[in-house]
């Protein structure tokens, strides 16, 4: 989960409008509780680049940039914290989901390209045992 406090926001009128139309904030923080991405995209050259990459707190926000620059032009990895608490980022080769019941969306998961995969609600139990997942999107092919 990504947030930040209304006095980051950042105060500089030209850096402001530089970024328009997205907001723009001296600081984010993230929660662990949930999975984060880091989400960098491959663009060509002649377009215009406003915003380099992403810190995305939500898999449904990946399906969007997908949508938008597609899935093969996209690098991503999660931010992980290991047992002692340091940061450990993952390459992420694929996002599935598990098939919900009817006007219900399922969980997603991510799967890592060292192998394994890992639910994103990270408050839900992890086990070996996953559902039937559906496959939404592969990175970078």
């Amino acid at each position: 989960m990504l947030v930040t406090h209304e006095s980051w926001e950042e105060s500089h009128p030209v850096k402001a409008a530089l970024m328009l139309p997205h907001q723009v904030w001296q600081c984010v923080g993230w929660s662990n509780k949930i999975s984060n991405f880091w989400v960098h995209v491959q663009r060509e050259p002649s377009l215009p680049r406003v915003v380099d990459g992403w810190m995305v707190a939500d898999p449904e926000a990946m399906l969007g940039i997908a949508a938008t620059y597609t899935s093969k032009a996209m690098s991503v990895h999660v931010l992980d914290v290991g047992p002692s608490g340091g940061l450990l980022p993952h390459k992420v080769t694929a996002l599935w989901r598990e098939p919900g019941e009817q006007g219900v969306k399922g969980d997603f998961w991510y799967e890592m390209a060292e192998g394994g995969m890992r639910r994103c609600l990270r408050d839900l139990q992890q086990t070996n045992a996953r559902p039937e997942l559906v496959r939404e999107l592969v990175f970078g092919e």
